[in-house]
């Protein structure tokens, strides 16, 4: 097949800017995908359960609520109120910030480390919004997807991407902003996705330092550290609703 100049070949790759760009640009996004249609049909199925006093049987079995985690041990449900949404507007809104932002993630830090980051998230979200709200009936994703949003932030800057010029940064600062502006919205599940996001793209990402680089059964570890951390701060957190802290 003939041969190659190995200086020509060093000089002809691409930059790693180019090379980001490269890998942004291709690939199905698969594990988004996925996420959009599960917490689709979660929704549906929400809307034709029962409901009483305009709440939905599946919400009020499988939404967040501190007291129900605290003293019957449903502690599954920091995970499950991440999948369920209180109405179309509610669902709506999310999955469109998912499918824009997830697939650019996800394309860059590839599938798997994605839905680590995301569930690592969701579950970021959880603590802080039984910290600040251990008594009141959370559900939604957006926890998860202020995560994904901060993981974005942090990928393309490790990349020599500018999030400031995709947008990325300022849709961070405007959402935060309107999580204090806008009634009934969960202050705690935002910023503890946001947080959460952060930290496991951190450890999880190939693109850090070259000793970590090359340690990927150490990245795996410190997400599942990570995971299990957040999983019994949240247990702590729901344990609050008694006398909340905030």
């Amino acid at each position: 097949m003939g041969s190659h100049c190995l200086e020509c070949l060093r000089a002809s790759a691409p930059r790693p800017v180019e090379r980001a760009r490269i890998r942004v640009a291709t690939g199905a996004p698969m594990a988004t995908a996925t996420l959009v249609a599960v917490n689709v049909v979660v929704y549906v199925w929400s809307e034709f359960a029962q409901s009483t006093r305009g709440l939905s049987s599946v919400i009020a079995r499988f939404g967040l609520f501190g007291p129900l985690v605290a003293e019957n041990g449903e502690w599954y449900r920091l995970v499950t109120s991440g999948f369920l949404h209180f109405d179309l507007r509610h669902i709506g809104f999310n999955m469109i910030m998912l499918w824009l932002l997830g697939r650019q993630l996800e394309r860059i830090i590839g599938p798997v480390r994605f839905l680590a980051v995301y569930m690592v998230a969701l579950l970021g979200g959880s603590v802080l919004a039984l910290l600040l709200s251990p008594n009141a009936i959370t559900a939604g994703a957006s926890g998860a997807i202020f995560g994904v949003m901060s993981a974005l932030y942090v990928a393309m800057e490790r990349r020599g991407l500018d999030p400031w010029n995709s947008g990325v940064g300022s849709l961070i600062l405007i959402n935060v902003f309107l999580s204090f502006m806008i009634p009934n919205i969960s202050i705690g599940g935002h910023l503890g996705g946001l947080v959460a996001g952060a930290l496991a793209v951190y450890v999880l990402d190939d693109r850090g330092a070259e000793s970590w680089r090359r340690r990927a059964a150490l990245r795996w570890g410190a997400a599942a550290v990570l995971a299990v951390v957040m999983f019994g701060a949240g247990l702590l957190a729901a344990g609050t609703w008694s006398s909340p802290v905030f």
